[in-house]
């Protein structure tokens, strides 16, 4: 029993893919082993589906297992448009706007209008992928996105969640101000790239919590550097390898490197079998785990 205490939020778990982040908050007693468990109100209607929690520390510093009196769940809204399609279409697509920020926020940018009157606040759009949903309505880099169909925007996290949970295809209407006026445009959203989930979760992991730099050069996948403080070095991964194979899929560039750890649950956990070909000429095989 407990209450809701944010709605929106972004929290940090892990071990987590983090590119969900529309999170209901709640000081419900959850503990370890209640994930995918319901969340329900003081009427017993579901509400959500509980995924994680704040954990505290001990007094030497060491992370417990038990709740921190902080816990996260999806919202049921979210549940029930990705369960519909899967049971339809056996997977789930998601809409793709085709926009990414400055690199100097996360949001929170203040909206002045042409009379110098502060209105708010919004994301401020930073590169505008050509083709894409975004450009084809006539957004614009400098553009401060302020709403999403009736949902305020103020932080990146909420733009992401809210394009990401309608459909490819569908229609959008955002609100946003360019040179200090207001514009309602609509926008029919593109297909999210399997690619960029991928992108956007494993190379962070590959090179800040495993040590492992790679680069393409003349087709090839190769690694460029290795950290020997991290798990990459350990498991046997060296400068001037070339990664040939994961769990017997050819990888020669960064996109099938993604798709083949995606489809091999790297992200949650799994090893793989990593097939290296060292300067020599030689192969062996490395096995690669995600930390945790």
């Amino acid at each position: 029993e407990g209450i809701v205490s944010g709605l929106g939020r972004n929290p940090i778990t892990r071990g987590a893919v983090n590119t969900f982040t529309n999170y209901i908050q709640t000081d419900a007693a959850v503990n370890p082993g209640n994930s995918g468990g319901p969340l329900v109100d003081s009427r017993g209607e579901l509400i959500g589906m509980n995924v994680a929690i704040a954990t505290g520390k001990s007094s030497d510093g060491v992370r417990e297992g038990q709740s921190a009196g902080i816990s996260f769940a999806i919202p049921l809204g979210v549940i029930e448009s990705v369960v519909d399609q899967i049971i339809t279409t056996g997977h789930v697509r998601r809409g793709f706007l085709g926009i990414v920020g400055n690199g100097a926020s996360s949001g929170g940018k203040a909206i002045y209008n042409d009379e110098g009157k502060f209105v708010g606040t919004g994301v401020l759009v930073g590169k505008v992928t050509p083709g894409q949903a975004a450009d084809k309505a006539g957004i614009k880099p400098d553009d401060l996105i302020s709403e999403i169909d009736g949902y305020k925007i103020s932080q990146w996290h909420q733009l992401r969640s809210v394009v990401t949970a309608a459909r490819p295809d569908s229609q959008i209407m955002v609100k946003l101000w360019r040179d200090g006026k207001q514009l309602e445009i609509p926008v029919k959203l593109s297909e999210f790239p399997q690619e960029s989930l991928y992108e956007e979760s494993i190379r962070p992991e590959l090179a800040l919590r495993l040590g492992l730099n790679l680069r393409e050069i003349d087709g090839e996948l190769v690694v460029s550097g290795v950290d020997s403080r991290f798990g990459a070095s350990r498991a046997g991964f060296r400068s001037g390898q070339v990664i040939e194979e994961i769990n017997g899929e050819t990888v020669n560039d960064w996109l099938s490197l993604y798709g083949a750890l995606g489809r091999a649950d790297f992200l949650y956990g799994k090893p793989v079998k990593v097939v290296v070909r060292e300067p020599d000429g030689q192969r062996q095989t490395l096995i690669l785990q995600k930390a945790m």
